[in-house]
């Protein structure tokens, strides 16, 4: 439960443009309404916890939709798109694990050690269930960093200043990443004919 620290309202927010600054405000909006992004920022006492709530609130709401798609339906794709239903949802916890991978390795991932690769695909579940390790890992690492780490610690090749980002900024690429995704399957799901709104 996270504590409630009204005093330290101020610090918060300070944390908030510490992490993110003014240009990715809009980006880290995307995964969180604005209302329920300031009630939440409300009871933070640090950065940390901000991206974990965002993190797991978008997983949350990922979730809920992943289980909605009909399972004659897993398979199918849209014309014209590179995923079907299922394989989004595999490439949605794939890469979030390749990426989490790439901080340790100053953004370089070996993807054929990826623990996917050869897989079969199963049912929402079973996709859940073997990634509920990896994921526990990452939020486990997110949870454990200092406000100082966000802006100090940088991902991408040491000599390569234009790949290199601040860790703030990977992480919340990563959140984009999947509601970007969590949007295209809501579209595939809307052209079979299925309603379904992240805001029920």
């Amino acid at each position: 439960m996270v504590k409630r620290h009204p005093s330290k309202s101020r610090g918060v927010f300070l944390c908030f443009y510490v992490a993110y600054g003014p240009s990715n405000e809009r980006n880290f909006k995307n995964g969180l309404d604005l209302l329920k992004t300031i009630r939440i920022i409300q009871y933070m006492t640090n950065t940390a916890e901000i991206f974990v709530t965002n993190f797991e609130d978008i997983r949350e709401r990922s979730i809920n939709l992943w289980h909605h798609i009909p399972h004659e339906y897993l398979h199918w794709k849209s014309k014209g798109q590179s995923f079907s239903c299922i394989e989004l949802v595999r490439h949605v916890l794939e890469q979030e694990y390749l990426l989490f991978k790439s901080i340790k390795t100053q953004g370089r991932v070996n993807r054929s050690l990826s623990p996917w690769n050869g897989k079969k695909y199963g049912t929402v579940a079973d996709e859940l269930n073997f990634a509920a390790v990896y994921r526990s890992e990452f939020i486990q690492m997110v949870s454990r960093l200092e406000n100082v780490d966000f802006q100090s610690v940088y991902v991408g090749k040491p000599k390569d200043n234009l790949s290199k980002k601040s860790l703030a900024l990977h992480l919340n690429q990563m959140a984009y990443h999947e509601s970007i995704h969590t949007g295209e399957l809501i579209q595939n799901l809307t052209t079979l004919g299925l309603k379904w709104s992240l805001f029920k």
